[in-house]
């Protein structure tokens, strides 16, 4: 499961939606066996919008999905290996954004080109969370 939202990440970061669809029904295929973990009905609730298609539509359901995510990892440290949790200030009118991403340079899904390298790491442990608006 979080092997295809990272490709949907990466896709987003570069504006493009190809394989999207493909990645969240990967998603959505891991997501169902673990349903009762946190965050999980979150990520199964965004798969359809991240499916659309159309780019914008795309990262306003990725960030559901990463909330989800989000909330996952951190109840799951084992799943925290070579992946850091990232949160852009600037995203959805400045009401902010996490996501998850390999480790690396920052690629934000949310601005894609516009602004790729915008973000900052947010440790896994972090007593708290960046706030971020519901859209």
């Amino acid at each position: 499961m979080i092997e295809p939202y990272i490709a949907i990440a990466n896709a987003l970061a570069l504006d493009s939606t190809e394989d999207i669809a493909e990645a969240a029904d990967q998603v959505r295929s891991g997501a169902v066996t673990i349903a009762d973990k946190p965050g999980v009905a979150r990520i199964l609730g965004a798969v359809d919008g991240v499916r659309a298609g159309d780019l914008a539509a795309a990262r306003r359901a990725f960030k559901g999905m990463s909330d989800g995510m989000v909330e996952y990892m951190r109840s799951e440290p084992a799943s925290h290996s070579g992946r850091v949790m990232v949160h852009c200030p600037m995203a959805f009118a400045n009401k902010g954004a996490l996501w998850v991403q390999n480790e690396g340079k920052i690629a934000n899904p949310y601005h894609g080109s516009e602004m790729l390298r915008c973000g900052n790491k947010v440790a896994w442990n972090a007593a708290e969370l960046p706030p971020t608006a519901k859209l």
